[in-house]
């Protein structure tokens, strides 16, 4: 009997261990949507503020200190960002600023943050 009860406790914690593993290996990271007026006062210079728009769109006008890295490129991964740093989002309306910062926090990107679009930006661009 104690044969079996060593058994059934030795499957019991195998089968609690891969549970950990699989339930660890799913995690999903993700990003954080904030207002306009939060962005704005996470801007210094450790920040990285993400124009994720078309060339053409960004020469039109952007967010200052913003960088110009297109959703396309994003998408096939040619980016050069340290994970590390703290990452602001923004494109022209809201949708491919919510795209790039799912595909970035899928990528292991961690401090994610989308603020939506220029259109609702109620600061000064730059032209």
């Amino acid at each position: 009997m104690k044969i079996i009860i060593n058994i059934i406790s030795i499957i019991l914690s195998a089968g609690a261990f891969i549970i950990i593993i699989i339930a660890g290996s799913t995690t999903h990271k993700s990003y954080e949507t904030i207002s306009s007026e939060k962005a704005f006062k996470m801007m210094n210079d450790d920040v990285i503020i993400l124009d994720v728009r078309e060339k053409e769109e960004y020469n039109n006008g952007h967010i200052k200190n913003a960088l110009n890295i297109p959703l396309d490129n994003i998408i096939s991964e040619e980016i050069d960002i340290d994970k590390n740093k703290t990452i602001l989002v923004y494109c022209q309306s809201g949708n491919r600023s919510k795209t790039a910062s799912s595909k970035l926090a899928s990528l292991g990107y961690e401090n994610i943050y989308n603020f939506g679009g220029i259109n609702d930006w109620p600061y000064e661009v730059v032209k």
